[in-house]
């Protein structure tokens, strides 16, 4: 009889696992618009500033509600700027963002390290500054005698850029030479219907191996990801990073590799970027499961923007001389997650199913019994 209580038992907990386990499952979802903002409200008091930080290069640069030609409201990035996730997401994600730009040096990137946490390299061609590779700074790459790639933006991870008349994916590349940091640019056929200066939806599915990107709702590449945790001897602070990414088309085919990334695999942040360059962004969509996701430390070090150094393969503008320094908004960091809240919420959930489970085999053991001593007693 024992035997048979515990059997149940079991069984009713597996039914009530298998049945209720969304109650358990932690997950958190952000999606904005700027409807409700009033018009002149600065990106950190909406909703978006929740979860995202903002960090400007000039004192002229700025992300504040403006109204959107359509009579609804959007927010208005100028000069040099870096919207950034306040989470270190290091489990599977969704982010998506409608975005407005009539030049590059506009972009969303992924799976990069905080640029406070990251390298900084005297930079012998910006007045010996110790360079610090925010998501709107140039990587200063061939302007140091930098020879086997590209100079663009940022300093790790990987961006998707509107551009004239292709979507350019760079994929940050560690190197020897120039300063450390190169890009290795991919131009992707930009969907059917693209025009540059219209909205442009980009959405990015990060499965922590893989990327898939997507503009307008057409696939355009999927990144795929290998050997994690590489480590380079040059890196102060050093990071884990993926060694290896293969870029694919939509249909599959091998566009190219790259080795030696700077594709962080520890954890992703998110940023959208400008650099001395006018955009618009709104409908920002964030899905992500919270249990392992971690957020950034609140102080940070504050760092010049610098001058775009000459035409390259990826500027368009010529960027106004700059000596200020970049700040950040103050933003309170220390909220409680929402995976911890939900646990706390899930614990007398989970505790009324497994009693519930008990009190079910009890009542069946006890209808088996009766039954039994029904037939015995006829």
């Amino acid at each position: 009889m024992k035997k048979v209580v515990s059997i149940l038992v079991v069984l009713c907990i597996s039914f009530c696992i298998n049945n209720f386990s969304p109650l358990f499952t932690s997950a958190a979802d952000l999606t904005v618009n700027f409807d409700d903002e009033e018009e002149g409200t600065t990106i950190d008091e909406t909703k978006l500033g929740e979860e995202f930080i903002i960090t400007i290069g000039t004192p002229d640069s700025s992300a504040v509600v403006e109204k959107d030609s359509v009579g609804g409201n959007q927010i208005a990035l100028k000069g040099y700027t870096d919207i950034k996730s306040v989470t270190y997401f290091d489990t599977p994600y969704t982010f998506s963002v409608d975005l407005i730009s009539n030049a590059d040096n506009t972009a969303v990137f992924v799976k990069s390290v905080e640029p406070d946490e990251y390298i900084q390299v005297e930079n012998p061609k910006n007045q010996n500054v110790m360079q610090t590779f925010n998501y709107y700074e140039w990587d200063w790459y061939q302007e140091n005698g930098g020879t086997t790639g590209a100079s663009s933006i940022g300093g790790s991870g990987i961006y998707i850029m509107p551009s004239a008349n292709t979507i350019k994916l760079g994929l940050k590349i560690y190197q020897e030479d120039g300063l450390g940091v190169s890009t290795k640019i991919f131009d992707l056929p930009a969907p059917e219907g693209y025009k540059r200066g219209e909205k442009c939806t980009i959405k990015v599915e990060d499965a922590i191996t893989s990327v898939s990107i997507s503009v307008n709702g057409t696939a355009l590449a999927v990144v795929e990801l290998s050997e994690p945790g590489t480590e380079y001897k040059t890196d102060d602070p050093v990071y884990g990073f993926y060694k290896k990414a293969v870029v694919k088309n939509a249909a599959g085919e091998e566009l190219g590799i790259a080795e030696n990334t700077r594709i962080c695999s520890e954890y992703s942040q998110i940023a959208i970027t400008t650099r001395n360059v006018a955009c618009s962004i709104d409908n920002v969509s964030l899905h992500y499961e919270e249990a392992d996701a971690t957020e950034p430390p609140v102080n940070a070090t504050e760092t010049p923007a610098t001058e775009t150094p000459g035409k390259t393969e990826t500027s368009t503008t010529e960027p106004t001389k700059v000596t200020s320094k970049a700040t950040k908004d103050p933003i309170n960091t220390s909220k409680v997650s929402v995976s911890e809240q939900e646990k706390d919420n899930n614990t007398p959930i989970i505790i009324a199913i497994v009693a519930a489970c008990v009190v079910v085999a009890a009542g069946i053991v006890a209808a088996v019994i009766i039954a039994k001593k029904k037939k015995k007693s006829s």
